[in-house]
């Protein structure tokens, strides 16, 4: 069986080909001294990201999106793809959402810098999307089941962050990848 691509799918696509631009530049960025670019020549998180345990999160993280980009070039191209290949992206996309619990328990475990409350570790609000996003593509008998399933997978977020919002030193609610902080 073969699934042709949606406007989810292409937002996804758009969202692996946005996120492969940043992590290049967070790439950039760590390997200069101190973190120096631009005019303060001084990043305050470049202690949290050459710490080798958050490098080795971001370049898996790098090696997910790239093959939901390839995987997604050949979609668009094809306008069809099949299950087999589909799992493939779901495995990501479902990596990728567990990844950013991961590094939020390794940020706040093994990293106790001094800008602790200015380093956005809040809610995953991408992780749940990515999450939904991945819960869309599975198979299931009845739309009920999606529904279900997807507002079972939002309430586990809420209450797993909430879980661990005191022992983590969690802050809230953050635009993802910002520290704009929404409440």
């Amino acid at each position: 069986m073969r699934l042709k691509i949606k406007i989810l799918d292409y937002v996804m696509i758009i969202i692996s080909v946005i996120t492969i631009i940043g992590l290049l530049i967070y790439f950039i960025a760590a390997l200069t001294p101190n973190g120096e670019y631009g005019t303060k020549n001084y990043d305050p998180f470049h202690d949290y990201y050459t710490n080798i345990g958050i490098v080795c999160l971001m370049v898996l993280r790098l090696i997910l999106f790239l093959s939901i980009f390839i995987i997604g070039i050949i979609w668009v191209r094809k306008k069809e793809i099949s299950i087999r290949v589909i799992n493939i992206i779901l495995v990501a996309v479902i990596s990728l959402a567990i990844m950013d619990w991961f590094e939020l328990w390794y940020g706040s475990t093994f990293y106790y810098g001094e800008v602790r409350d200015k380093q956005g570790l809040g809610f995953p609000i991408f992780s749940l999307l990515l999450m939904l996003y991945g819960l869309n593509k599975i198979r299931l008998p009845k739309n009920m089941y999606r529904t279900g399933l997807m507002i079972g997978m939002i309430l586990i977020y809420f209450w797993f962050y909430n879980l661990v919002k005191e022992p983590w030193i969690l802050d809230g609610f953050y635009i993802p990848g910002t520290t704009i902080k929404i409440f």
